[in-house]
């Protein structure tokens, strides 16, 4: 059995576990099959397929654009599918709202079936929920956002030069992800753990790959991983516990925090007159997140367990979101131009991309917007029923305790009804769609899902979309960059980021 090579576990008696659980799980599929269709409520449309384990998977994962396409045709905006091992309702439309604005569907327990940070790097809730995870963002990010872009701003360049060198000649490059990781791990670290701790170079390679190395421990292309939630969370939990690479990475961030927490902690307590308090989210966790009093882990441990969440987070998202605009530039060069203008046109003699600056860039922000709406999210942002009793939708249809809704984000995305712009074909990229609608690339809506909606949508993204476009703003205007043969964006579910190889010069 493949999971249990994965796995690698070492006891006979963990491996026999695993296959018991194994065929519970395959026995209670076959329980479901026969159950599942037994809904309360009014009649809803179900995806058709035979296997009672494997439901639609395949045919989803095959072609996910062309399956989302058919079914949402013939099925409507709400309907039920069998995939990733188990029945799932989707909806579209305004149905969507519905579910995000509604406290009894909880994303983080949907998504923690197929995605656990916590589990995945030994991280117990009880150290760091998600209601202290979003105080620190809001409180500490968002609500600072003017004290730290313009330092966001400066490592972002940093992180850029750090990345190219002196590009004295024009240099091939493998992709662009690599080139905007760097810059925003280099950014985030500066404003994470302050100004000093981000010019340690091993830092700043955990703020880099922490996300795709501990990621890649779930691998799924295993289909025992997509079918069989419990096995994947205890596939989750092993890694947490005894891989290698969170080691690592803790003990990488454990090194270079402690002796700067010594000293916050001796400035906080008096004993060092020359302590000045830094301006940064390690200081504001330390002031006001200590450890919880169950806490039975160091006080580096636990600030390291903070900073993983964090990067978690952020960076990867940033990181794929920059990457997509730009690979959508170079499939469109004769944007790039206009861009330009448009940075001409707001900068005047300055060259500085200051918040104010950023925020004039209505046109860049219309291309983010648009390379956002149309990215391969198919059915996505999972959302559970965590009320312990049955939700109706308006519809009539059910959501019974336990289970999952699926938002179909493609056809969302892609609804001229909620669209609403006067280019209309909604199935092609229109890089200025959004110019002078009042739709910023962070207004959230029915028709615009990538951050979520509600009051539990991306707190995150104000900023975020700030580095994105000092990102894409500082190359266009240095950099001649130009793709070295076909540009690939993905048309799958297992990743958003395009690819293709560049040449990058500097401009003189």
């Amino acid at each position: 059995m493949p999971i249990i090579q994965d796995l690698v576990l070492q006891s006979d008696q963990r491996r026999l576990g695993l296959i018991g659980a194994a065929v519970f799980l395959a026995a209670y599929a076959f329980y479901q099959h026969g159950s599942e269709n037994d809904q309360d409520g009014a009649y809803c449309p179900t995806v058709p397929y035979t296997h009672p384990m494997f439901g639609s998977t395949e045919e989803y994962k095959k072609d996910p654009a062309a399956f989302v396409e058919k079914w949402s045709a013939e099925l409507g905006p709400v309907f039920r599918v069998h995939i990733f091992g188990r029945l799932q309702t989707v909806v579209s439309g305004n149905y969507v709202r519905e579910i995000l604005l509604n406290n009894n569907f909880s994303f983080a327990e949907g998504f923690r079936t197929r995605f656990d940070i916590r589990l995945l790097t030994n991280i117990p809730e009880s150290q760091i929920d998600d209601k202290r995870f979003r105080e620190v963002i809001v409180k500490s990010l968002t609500a600072q956002m003017k004290k730290y872009i313009p330092r966001a701003v400066d490592y972002l360049n940093i992180g850029l030069k750090e990345a190219l060198g002196d590009l004295k000649e024009p240099r091939v490059l493998e992709n662009l992800f690599s080139t905007v990781q760097h810059m925003v791990a280099k950014a985030s670290a500066s404003i994470f753990v302050g100004e000093h701790l981000c010019k340690d170079e091993d830092l700043v390679e955990t703020f880099k790959n922490i996300t795709t190395e501990v990621g890649s421990e779930i691998r799924f292309d295993n289909k025992w991983l997509h079918y069989f939630e419990r096995i994947n969370q205890i596939r989750m939990w092993y890694s947490g516990k005894h891989s290698q690479r969170v080691r690592n990475h803790r003990r990488q961030l454990m090194k270079s925090m402690a002796p700067e927490i010594d000293r916050r902690l001796q400035g906080l307590a008096g004993n060092d007159p020359s302590w000045t308090r830094p301006e940064d989210i390690l200081q504001e966790i330390i002031e006001n997140y200590p450890p919880p009093p169950t806490c039975d882990i160091d006080i580096y441990n636990y600030y390291a367990n903070w900073m993983i969440v964090l990067i978690f987070a952020s960076v990867h998202t940033t990181t794929e979101h920059g990457t997509i605009v730009l690979y959508r530039l170079l499939q469109h060069p004769d944007i790039i131009e206009e861009l330009l203008r448009e940075q001409n046109e707001v900068l005047g003699g300055s060259t500085l991309f200051t918040g104010e600056v950023v925020r004039k860039l209505v046109k860049l922000d219309s291309v983010c917007r648009e390379a956002l709406r149309f990215k391969n999210d198919f059915f996505a942002l999972p959302h559970r029923n965590v009320s312990g009793g049955n939700i109706a939708l308006s519809n009539g249809v059910v959501i019974k305790p336990g289970d999952n809704v699926l938002l179909n984000v493609w056809s969302n995305h892609r609804d001229s009804n909620l669209q609403r712009d006067i280019h209309g074909n909604h199935d092609t990229f229109e890089p200025f769609r959004f110019v002078n609608t009042d739709r910023p690339a962070t207004k959230i809506g029915d028709d615009y899902l990538v951050f979520g909606e509600g009051k539990h949508a991306c707190p995150g993204r104000w900023f975020a979309l700030q580095e994105i476009k000092t990102i894409v703003s500082a190359l266009i205007r240095d950099y001649k960059i130009t793709p070295c043969g076909p540009i690939k964006f993905p048309t799958g579910i297992d990743t958003g980021i395009p690819s293709g190889k560049v040449m990058i010069q500097r401009k003189i």
